[in-house]
């Protein structure tokens, strides 16, 4: 299994990746002498399109979510719409966007991230979804789950995530709202583009 890998080491997790590769080799990752090591992702919007199965999901259980709701935890926005009842339908949510996890499309981020593993960059992802989700979804693009640092994150959480990690290193968000987050833990940010060559080369060159 993976996790018995990683307990392994860098090695295991290499061959393990080498198995499903669709990214180029190690050797094409361009890391300079100045290039940042430490790299944390988001995971909706970057390593997988789920947008619109998050907004099924909630379809399902007669919520009609609010374009400003994607990316916050859901504490921050359902109990406006549905009160008390906020936690229950949120459970009824999730219990069916896990069922729709294995149609969630992988992004170019994924790969990107998956070839940093490989090529032994300390890599992190983080969320604002709950962690009861976030595991089954890095699972279904075959990423570490091991690797998931925070789940149901705000904007000062991600700060926060971002610090804990390391000192310093990139950031990547499609929200450019992430930008704030990173320069509060002195941390570059990257605006996430579904282009494999371009992600690469802006995170890899941010410093």
């Amino acid at each position: 299994s993976l996790m018995s890998m990683m307990r392994r080491g860098t090695s295991a997790v290499s061959t393990y990746f080498e198995r499903s590769r669709t990214y180029p080799r190690t050797s094409e990752v361009p890391f300079t002498s100045s290039s940042s090591r430490n790299f944390i992702f988001d995971i909706d919007g970057v390593l997988a399109d789920t947008r619109e199965l998050v907004r099924l999901a909630y379809e399902k259980v007669g919520i009609a979510m609010p374009s400003y709701a994607w990316g916050q935890p859901w504490q921050q926005w359902l109990y406006r719409i549905a009160g008390r009842d906020a936690e229950k339908i949120h459970y009824r949510k999730n219990t069916a966007y896990i069922g729709m996890l294995r149609e969630a499309r992988p992004l170019a981020g994924r790969d990107v991230a998956a070839a940093l593993i490989d090529a032994g960059a300390h890599v992190g992802f983080i969320t604002s979804a709950s962690r009861d989700v976030a595991p089954r979804l890095l699972r279904h693009l075959e990423l570490p789950h091991e690797l998931l640092l925070s789940t149901s994150v705000t904007a000062h959480g991600r700060a926060t995530a971002l610090r804990a990690f390391a000192t310093s290193g990139t950031y990547i968000d499609d929200n450019p709202a992430g930008r704030v987050s990173a320069a509060a833990a002195s941390w570059d940010f990257v605006l996430y583009v579904d282009d494999y060559t371009q992600l690469m080369k802006e995170i890899t060159w941010t410093q």
